[in-house]
């Protein structure tokens, strides 16, 4: 579609910074497709994508056709909408509020005419009498948002355009629009502070253990921690991680059985149960394993505040040490992807050395003499893991 020159001149809006959050506000701008209005979106002071509307009427033998089409056009080669579609009509979708626009984000799409974020809205809203066309998701929505994914100064940024579309599709109307300064993710609608860092209480300070027991078997480090992020959501890409570790030390996970809110690790996969099957919220790396090493465990959008609460609850350790452990700091840290973390949260570990009897006796065979006297008859050995 055609876009007037007049019409595109950028409009200011009223605009925000709080904690990283950039948020315009248009007081309900109005596009009319009788006379093809479009709007110039600039996030951080550069023109990234423009939106516009077109309708006419027109009598091709016995049918009157009515068309209005809303448009999106990606003004740098950086910006991207999330959806699906082929080269000359991808669909984003009409995102309700609090979806999480950001890394997690893996099917952006861009098309002949320009750039988009969004779960399947159409190149071209449109809404059309007495033919078939493309009509995608945005047509008769009211306050949906678009997500959108950019650059500023080279660097990637994630934001939100809020939009009605009525059924006939030939106004639009931009409410307003946000993204993420610092390159975190941001969540539609979200146009105060970017984010309240989660909270990690009650853990304990220290913790002693004695060498054969903890040699046994795993101990649960501590069942009675609070770990909470009023932003609520999830935790898509945010870490929780255990260093300090040493090579004879085991940081792991206590398996539960079904039960809603139950925990497990199987593999690599941290899983929650819902009562009848498991569902992974988290990975722990591949190097990172918590075996001999530090722990890192990477969440998902499967994440909750309350699946990690549950998870740090149910943290173990375990020594293979034969002389016990000196004490010694585990720190453990959660971030909760959009920016935010606990701090660095400290215990303090220690393993009591006990005597551990001696495990073999074994006897060398050597080959003697008959009638030999005074003949060695073998090597007497014993093995004592802690040589006290």
């Amino acid at each position: 579609m055609a876009y007037s020159a007049a019409a595109g001149a950028m409009l200011t809006g009223v605009e925000g910074l709080e904690a990283g959050v950039v948020y315009t506000d248009l007081s309900d701008k109005v596009l009319q497709g009788s006379i093809q209005e479009n709007y110039t979106v600039s996030f951080g002071g550069g023109s990234q994508l423009k939106i516009g509307v077109s309708s006419y009427d027109y009598t091709s033998g016995p049918r009157t056709y009515q068309y209005g089409d809303v448009d999106i056009a990606g003004m740098t080669a950086n910006a991207f909408w999330v959806g699906s579609g082929a080269a000359t009509f991808t669909y984003a979708s009409a995102l309700a509020s609090n979806v999480t626009i950001g890394p997690s984000v893996t099917n952006w799409v861009r098309n002949n005419n320009g750039f988009w974020v969004n779960y399947n809205v159409a190149n071209y809203v449109i809404y059309s009498t007495g033919s078939t066309l493309n009509r995608g998701n945005f047509v008769g929505a009211n306050h949906k948002f678009i997500g959108v994914k950019f650059q500023i100064g080279g660097q990637t940024r994630y934001g939100w355009i809020e939009i009605s579309v009525p059924g006939s599709a030939k106004t639009v109307t931009i409410h307003g629009y946000a993204y993420e300064d610092t390159g975190a993710s941001i969540k539609t609608g979200q146009t105060g502070s970017s984010n309240a860092a989660p909270t990690l209480t009650g853990l304990i300070a220290a913790k002693d253990f004695n060498e054969n027991a903890i040699n046994a078997a795993a101990e649960i480090i501590d069942s009675d921690v609070t770990f909470n992020d009023a932003d609520g959501g999830d935790l898509d890409t945010g870490v929780l991680t255990v260093t300090g570790v040493r090579s004879t030390e085991t940081i792991s996970v206590s398996n539960q059985a079904h039960g809603v809110g139950n925990i497990q690790r199987s593999g690599n996969n941290i899983q929650v149960s819902d009562g009848a099957s498991w569902t992974t919220f988290g990975v722990v790396d591949g190097t990172e394993t918590g075996s001999g090493a530090n722990l890192k465990i990477t969440f998902n959008a499967s994440s909750t505040p309350t699946n990690v609460d549950a998870l740090i609850q149910r943290l173990t350790y375990q020594s293979s040490s034969q002389s016990g452990e000196t004490s010694h700091s585990l720190t453990l840290k959660v971030t909760d992807g959009d920016g935010g973390d606990t701090g660095n949260k400290t215990i303090s570990m220690r393993v009591f050395a006990e005597n551990d009897a001696p495990t073999d006796i074994n006897l060398s065979s050597l080959t003697i003499q008959e009638n030999a006297g005074n003949a060695v008859v073998g090597d007497l050995s014993t093995t004592d893991p802690d040589n006290l």
